[in-house]
């Protein structure tokens, strides 16, 4: 990462004497990003600021709101949550269409952790057909994250599990990963690890491929977490015949280890028959 991090800061040395503002708040955005996937949460911020007062001054507004955005979210995620909320008022300003899908997406994460799931609900669903219109990681995987939290949050497993599905469906079927699934996969490995065993485990294969591929701390950091709460609930922990010869004394339980089988391959996970674990 060092070798990225100075290839970002030559390229707006290159793009400020070259007087192109567009390519220089680009890579001011780029760099913040990459501080805040490695967890170097005030890099991130003073890269953050430097982009808005840069923005503000030669007009790239796209990368003003961009700005804005990625400093609530690190202030919020670092616990000054006054600092992060000061910032809301200006981030109504913009109507670009996938800046509001995120806006939207990102407050609706922080009124769920001030416990105001029954007013973030419906905000939600009314507005994820936009989320899923773009059909992109940024704007749909993250969004189907947030609505399973209001779900659980509001006792509705069912629509909980089937918002997981839904995010489980789409990092499956895609050619490629994004970083962007690390913290809604997260947050499905730990809405389901005492219900749905084989959905938290689908989580945790995913995010070990995402740490593989991105080699970021954000990620390490997601997966120790994922195996953390797997670990943490050993009695989640089963093996199809142990598991199911209780429920079904007279031996009749392959239709439904079958069924979790078939589930576990639909979302990706190479698994074999008689053991999963």
């Amino acid at each position: 990462f060092e070798r990225g991090y100075s290839i970002l800061q030559e390229s707006i040395r290159r793009a400020n004497a070259a007087g192109l503002p567009p390519h220089a708040s680009r890579a001011y955005y780029n760099l913040g990003v990459m501080y805040q996937r490695q967890c170097l949460y005030q890099q991130a911020e003073d890269t953050m600021k430097e982009l808005y007062a840069y923005s503000v001054k030669f007009y790239t507004r796209a990368y003003t709101h961009l700005a804005l955005w990625r400093l609530m979210w690190i202030n919020w995620y670092t616990g000054r949550w006054d600092v992060a909320l000061s910032y809301r008022p200006q981030m109504l300003e913009s109507h670009d269409a996938l800046y509001v899908i995120c806006t939207k997406r990102l407050f609706a994460m922080i009124d769920l952790d001030l416990g105001m799931a029954n007013e973030v609900l419906g905000k939600l669903e009314d507005s994820l057909p936009s989320a899923m219109r773009a059909d992109e990681f940024q704007t749909t995987v993250p969004h189907w994250g947030q609505l399973a939290r209001a779900y659980a949050a509001l006792g509705q497993d069912a629509k909980m599990m089937e918002a997981i599905d839904q995010l489980l469906k789409f990092v499956t079927t895609r050619s490629y990963q994004s970083n962007v699934s690390i913290i809604p996969l997260l947050i499905a490995c730990q809405l389901t690890a005492a219900q749905g065993p084989e959905i938290a485990h689908a989580c945790v294969y995913h995010l070990e491929r995402l740490a593989q591929q991105f080699h970021t701390d954000e990620a390490a950091a997601a997966l120790a977490e994922a195996r953390g709460s797997l670990f943490l609930l050993k009695s989640t922990r089963w093996r199809p015949r142990n598991r199911f010869v209780s429920v079904f004394p007279n031996g009749d339980w392959s239709n439904v280890v079958t069924t979790r089988l078939a589930r576990l391959v639909a979302w990706g996970v190479p698994c074999k028959p008689w053991v999963i674990q």
